[in-house]
């Protein structure tokens, strides 16, 4: 065995390249040669009854970390087990970190967030105060985004539902933004799109009413008028600036989606930013702060079914609002 560093456990100097090193017999404890005849015996002789075993401080120190990995992975399984986050539902959330194995192999552990914490400028405890629901999450992800220095990470909701997860958080500008853009288009061509609507149901409405009425109808002559009706749609103008509106409108929502999916936590970050600023200079006491972020953080069932009726208007409500326009002229 290599002692070079470890300490003699008689004269407390550190073993040298070349020392003469002689381990008791019955301990394993090593010495300075000198100092076993100097002593005489063992340092430890008068504990070799009680069955001493000597063991290296480093070895303990590496089975000490390794004890404590293990205990933190244990943790971990058992949280994954019973389907929970790490931390997410305790205190302000974890953060993942890494150690380093006595054989130099890395291990994955968590580590519970402090109150005190800083994200920039802000605590964990301060982000908790304005985030209200879910805030260990979202603060596991913006410690996340301070320890990598990558803006990017997935947040499903704001994927899925991208104007209305703006509105629950109580983004507001955020959500008008995205209601014009996933919208604008298709306002901007209402008329041609009413046009191919009221054009398309017209047709329709004639084609079945002049297939029911008929006592015997022929089955090959509708099949063949429908065949030329869906032809004819097709082929018109107004049927191509639907369609292409339409598919240029789905290539928007998707990216705003995956944008939002991306960059949604970043955003929610500096909207918490700006709360904590604010609260900062216009609040004197606790008091105010609290009822400052109960107003304009945390998130609202109703900004929620403000945003589902908005979104439902600006991309219904204008077809509607065409139509019946249509139909009164």
């Amino acid at each position: 065995m290599n002692y070079q560093g470890l300490k003699c456990d008689y004269c407390h100097q550190p073993f040298q390249d070349g020392d003469d090193i002689v381990t008791c017999p019955e301990c394993g404890t090593p010495m300075h040669r000198a100092c076993w005849n100097e002593q005489g015996a063992c340092v430890h002789a008068d504990q070799h009854d009680q069955a001493y075993t000597w063991t290296s401080p480093e070895l303990e120190r590496q089975q000490a970390a390794r004890k404590e990995e293990e205990d933190a992975l244990k943790e971990l399984r058992d949280a994954l087990q019973g389907g929970e986050v790490p931390f997410s539902g305790t205190g302000y959330g974890g953060v993942r970190t890494y150690t380093t194995g006595p054989n130099g192999e890395v291990h994955p552990t968590y580590r519970v967030i402090g109150a005190k914490e800083k994200v920039g400028e802000y605590t964990a405890e301060e982000y908790d105060a304005v985030i209200c629901k879910n805030s260990p999450k979202y603060i596991t992800r913006f410690f996340g985004i301070q320890d990598t220095g990558r803006k990017a990470s997935w947040n499903w909701a704001a994927c899925l539902f991208p104007v209305l997860w703006a509105f629950y958080r109580k983004m507001y500008k955020l959500g008008f933004a995205l209601l014009l853009v996933t919208c604008l288009l298709p306002l901007c061509f209402a008329k041609p799109m009413a046009k191919y609507y009221i054009d398309y149901e017209h047709e329709l409405v004639g084609f079945l009413m002049s297939s029911t009425t008929e006592e015997n109808p022929d089955t090959a002559a509708i099949e063949e008028k429908a065949t030329k009706m869906a032809e004819k749609f097709a082929t018109s103008d107004t049927y191509k600036v639907a369609r292409k509106v339409a598919d240029i409108n789905s290539y928007i929502s998707l990216a705003v989606s995956l944008l939002m999916a991306l960059f949604a936590n970043y955003l929610y970050q500096l909207h918490c930013n700006k709360l904590i600023k604010k609260a900062k200079e216009t609040c004197a006491a606790a008091e105010e702060t609290a009822a400052f972020y109960r107003k304009h953080g945390g998130v609202s069932a109703w900004s929620l079914l403000l945003g589902m009726m908005l979104d439902f208007l600006f991309s219904w409500g204008w077809l509607f609002l065409v139509l019946m326009i249509q139909f009164r002229q």
